[in-house]
Parts: structure tokens; sequence; C-alpha cells
């Protein structure tokens, strides 16, 4: 402020003649006091005066000052006479804006409130619809309303829902003022910057920081009847799938997927062809009388497949049936299990996705024996049933391969990919995840690859990794029969050549494997196919490998790369503890994702660290998360 402080001079003058006197006058009691408690400014740059008298010296925190505030004196000697401050104020081009400046004279103040109109006028927070909330920059404020679909008063937050989408009120400063008439039904109006936050099992939620503006009561939803059984032919209704994820106790997931039959009511979120996940999160209740309440909580489309661009959306008012696996979160929410674990099963009627005449995708069948081994459908819900890490007992799956994630290769000789029951991606899927070839063999070049459309009964253990990713027990299945072969027979030379890492790219260390570390996915680098790669590191974990050094070399080298749109991560090298050098690769575009990774590098991405011969090494990302390193090179 350029304003500020310019009496500073004459103050000092003023006061002069008291300090010089060197005799500390006896004024009374401490008090201090303006001849006027507020201010009002054009939106010209102007001043005006206020006196002030105070029994002790005086002070104004000069930190608390905005600035477009300046004053002819920010502190003063005690004196029973008055003394005037000039307060000046900058040009407003904006709103209309207020700022209280607090004198202070010992354990006693005095407050000017000082208020200059703006070239803009008054301010007024912007009233928006919960779906343009949180889109929101998350520094603005805005105002918000909605039906309240849950509360909790032990952890003071609140979910309120106006039909777009659903926010959750979290911790209001003055969540005791409406505490009483915080009930499901009501109606409440909330003012706050938008956040999200992510808990540490990985749910995100969308989150209004700020404070209750108002509660207006409503009818609370009746509970309804509960009625059906969870079957196809006589699903749940909203209070049926409620009462059976009570039933089970908080946060424990259902042993079986169920069908909940109900009408969408609200819709928290709607499906996203652009997202990552392609699932939607909304409520239903009963459709022919509107009780009940049941939480559809992150599920996939018709068909249990992603949304995709031109799929008809969700909105209040449709008939759904859902297939999946509930849970009664943290013991006051029923809903289904997140994260793609149920889909659609019907909209209005169709089954199976794009308005496509009923293409069922598919019921569960089968008791896992070989003469009878399940569908797709039946592995999932048999997999879904185990506790999270443990695995079955040895079963047979039979189904056509509807999409393949990684192919049989010579390194790992193991392939991922998923079944259904007609090898199309419209009905229930199944994930073979790193499963050995025929004859429980590992696969090697010259044996035939697996593609879409290829019929296989698979046969191993089943797991349910991570408690919410049902799929066959990595390296403890294979191929029982591929297109009604058996034996894998003699690899032929030149059949089914891999494309291996091109010279330029090539590793010659080996490595074996830390926390976090992965290296079952190649690249493709300025063009060239199959380069090996190691990865280090998740969204929110650091990894590490370690990597032999053969005798003789000297130095190693490397081409690294981080994590695209993340903060970059640097790689920490170290032998028995003792840090030995460092890299800081920088963010590349191509690595995101689980597929093969697409980089493009220059000379600037390759790095180099001495190292002595026949020593381990490790490697361990820190500061940003991921990493990836290929070429590495001992020499």
């Amino acid at each position: 402020m350029k304003l500020r402080n310019f009496f500073i001079a004459a103050v000092v003058g003023l006061f002069g003649l008291a300090a010089c006197e060197g005799v500390e006058q006896d004024l009374g009691v401490a008090k201090i006091s303006i001849d006027q408690l507020e201010l009002s400014f054009p939106k010209e740059e102007s001043s005006l005066t206020v006196n002030l008298t105070a029994t002790r010296d005086w002070s104004v925190s000069v930190n608390t000052l905005p600035e477009w505030i300046g004053l002819s004196a920010t502190e003063g000697k005690a004196s029973a006479k008055e003394q005037t401050i000039t307060v000046t104020v900058d040009k407003n081009d904006g709103n209309d804006r207020e700022a209280a400046i607090v004198f202070n004279a010992g354990m006693v103040r005095a407050t000017l409130t000082v208020k200059q109109a703006g070239e803009k006028g008054e301010y007024v927070v912007p009233t928006v619809t919960i779906a343009e909330f949180i889109k929101t920059d998350g520094q603005t404020e805005y105002i918000i309303s909605g039906k309240v679909t849950n509360v909790s008063t032990d952890y003071q937050y609140a979910y309120i829902n106006d039909g777009t989408a659903e926010v959750e009120v979290y911790k209001p400063s003055n969540w005791g003022d409406y505490v009483d008439k915080i009930k499901k039904g009501a109606t409440m109006t909330a003012q706050g910057v938008y956040t999200l936050y992510t808990s540490s099992s990985g749910k995100s939620y969308d989150e209004l920081v700020g404070v209750i503006l108002s509660v207006e009561e409503g009818d609370t939803p009746s509970e309804g009847t509960a009625k059906g059984d969870g079957s196809l032919d006589n699903p749940y209704n909203p209070a049926g799938a409620a009462a059976y994820a009570q039933s089970l106790g908080a946060d424990v997931q259902s042993d079986k997927s169920v069908y909940i039959k109900g009408k969408i009511s609200n819709v928290s979120t709607t499906f996203d062809a652009s997202g990552t996940y392609g699932n939607a999160t909304f409520y239903i209740v009963d459709a022919t009388d509107g009780t009940g309440e049941f939480y559809i909580f992150q599920t996939l489309y018709l068909g249990n497949r992603k949304f995709a661009t031109g799929d008809t959306d969700v909105k209040a008012g449709d008939e759904v049936i859902v297939y999946g696996p509930v849970v009664n979160y943290k013991g006051n929410t029923p809903e289904t299990v997140g994260k793609g674990a149920s889909y659609l099963y019907s909209l209005n009627g169709q089954t199976g996705g794009n308005d496509q005449p009923d293409p069922t995708p598919g019921d569960p069948k089968g008791t896992g024996t070989q003469a009878d081994p399940y569908n797709a459908a039946a592995a999932n819900d048999a997999a879904s049933a185990l506790e999270a890490g443990a695995k079955s007992d040895v079963v047979y799956v039979s189904g056509k391969i509807s999409s393949v994630k990684y192919q049989f290769d010579a390194d790992h000789g193991t392939a991922t990919f998923n079944i259904s029951d007609d090898g199309t991606t419209s009905g229930s899927q199944f994930t073979c995840y790193s499963v050995l070839y025929l004859e429980n063999k590992a696969w090697v070049s010259g044996y035939s690859e697996v593609k879409v459309g290829d019929a296989v009964v698979i046969c191993g253990k089943l797991t349910n990794y991570q408690g919410n990713t049902p799929e066959t027990a990595s390296k403890e299945a294979y191929i029982y029969s591929l297109n009604g072969v058996t034996e894998a027979g003699e690899p032929t030379p030149g059949d089914d050549p891999t494309t291996g890492d091109d010279t330029t790219y090539a590793s010659n260390v080996t490595w074996t494997l830390g926390s976090n570390a992965y290296d079952n996915v190649n690249s493709t680098v300025n063009g060239v196919t199959g380069v090996k790669t190691l990865k280090l590191g998740t969204s929110s974990k650091y990894g590490d490998a370690t990597l032999k050094i053969p005798a003789g070399a000297t130095k190693l080298t490397f081409y690294a790369v981080s994590w695209n749109n993340a903060d970059a991560a640097t790689l920490v090298f170290s032998v028995d503890g003792t840090e030995i050098g460092k890299a800081n690769p920088v963010a590349n575009s191509g690595l995101k994702g689980n597929s093969t990774y697409e980089l493009t590098v220059t000379d600037s991405d390759k790095f180099e660290i001495a190292v002595t011969g026949g020593t381990d090494v490790k490697v361990e990302t820190n500061g940003g998360y991921r990493a990836a390193l290929f070429a590495i090179n001992a020499e």
C-alpha cells in the first residue's frame, strides 16, 4: 500500500514531547476508544480520519491489514489527548469489500470496520447445482442445496442430493446449530468450497467444506417392506437389499452377488465415457410405491462393462435391475460393493446396452468340476465369496476369450485375459490372471498364442484379490484345453515370433522385484516394440528392486521416466544401505495406465551412475511415487 505509514514522521513528532518528559503519566485504568466505529469509502482512492484515545501504548498488527488499506500510524504512546489516525484505501475495481482494524492497548481493544464500494457492486456468492459444484476450482465459495440422504451425528457429516449429483457436507463449523434438524429427507442449504477427499482404503468423496445456511425439515423416507430373495426371478427390492446388507455386519461383503430391482430416485454420479472407471452412483427406491432406499455405488453399465459414448445414461425415474455383491459400509450405509463389482443387469427393460435387444449377460452356471465347469458368472461368484487374498481349491472354468490384456511371452511364461460365455464383452467377464500354458507348462516361443474367440477351459485356484477383484490366483492356474487341444506338444521353431528388445534399448543386467515393483509390461520406445521395462511404485506407494551388477562393471547406464501428470520421482541407488547415486527422471506422457507403454525419449532421459562390479544395487523411488527404467546396462 503506497500510502501506508506516510504520516509516521509526524506521529513520532507528536509523541516526542511526552517521551522527552521522561515521566510516565498515570492515566488510570487501561482504556482505548475511537470516535467512529465504521468508515465508509467510495470506490475511488480516498482517505478519512478517526480520533483515538488510549491510556496505554497501542498498536495495530500490520500482518492483519489487507493490502488495500493504509494507516498513517500503526502504533502510538499512551496519551490523554486524542490522536488522529488517517485511513486510506486504494481504488476498488472489484466487488464491495469490508475489513476490520483492531487497535490493541494492553488487554483492551477497539475495532474499526472499514467498508468500500466497488466498481462491480455487492458480491453475491453464486448458487449452483451440486453437479456444477463438484467441478469447481476448490477455492471459490458457492451455495448448494439438496435433500439429506445420509447423516452421521458422530462424524458430523451429511450427504445432500439435488437430483444432479450428491456431495458430503463435512464437519461444517456450525453443525451444532442444526444437528437436531438434520434428518433424512430434510432440505439443507450450505455454503463453502469443494474438495475431493480420498480415504486410506481408496474410496473418494466429493465434499463441501464450509457452513450450513439453513435446514428445512422434510418427510423422512419410508423404510418400506423388505421383499425378494436376491434371485433374478425374485430380486430384492431396495428395503430387502438394505436388510440383507445390514444382516452381514459392518463392512462385511456378501459372499454372493444378488439382483436388486428399483426405480432411480437420485443420481449422485452419472456414467462418463471420458472417465477412467465408466461407472455410476445413484439411489433407488421401490418402483411400485417409492418406499425404501438403497445406494447403488460405482456400478458398471449393461453387460458388465464400462459406459461408452453412445450408451444411454441413467436418470431419475429409470427402472433398473442391478447385479452384484453388497456391503453395509461402516455399519450405517447399505450399498453395492464399489469399484465396478456390480453392474446394470437391465435399464428400463434393456439388458444388453446400446439399445440392443436382450443379449442376456449370462447367469451363473456350473459346479466347478471338470465335467461341469463354472462359466464366467459362476467363477466370479465363487471368487467373490472368498476372503480377501484367500484361494479356492482347484476348479475348472470354461468360456471364450473376450479380451487379451497380456499375451504369453517367454520371459514370464504366462498370459492374462478375460473370458465370457460367448467371447464378447457384453456378458459377464472373468479374469484369468497370469495363467500358465497347456499341461501346466510355462509358455515358450514356438507355442501357439491365444486370441479373442478361442475356447478355453482353465484349471486352477481362484482368489479374491484385495477383496474386490475375483480372478485366478497368479501362476496357480493353467489352460486345461485350448480350442479342444489339451497337450502343449513341442514348440515349432519360427511360430509366433516375439518382437523382443531392440539392441538400442536392451538390458544386460537382471533384477529382483521388491515392494510395489513390476516388470510384466513391455514398452514401445521411439517406435521400438518389446522393450523390457521395470516399473517402480504405485499411485500412493514407493517401489524398489535390486539390480544384479556383473563382475568388472564400473558404471550403470539406463533410461528413466516418471509417471504422466504426477510429481516427478527421484530414483535413489544404494548398496547395503549406503547411497551411491541419484537420478531425477521427468514426467513422460506415455507412462500411464496399465497396458503397453508408448514412450518417446531423448538423450536427456538417459542417466549414468558409478557402480562396483559384483554387487547388488538397490534402486527405489522417492518424492514422486512412480517411475520406469529400461535399457539398464552395466559396463
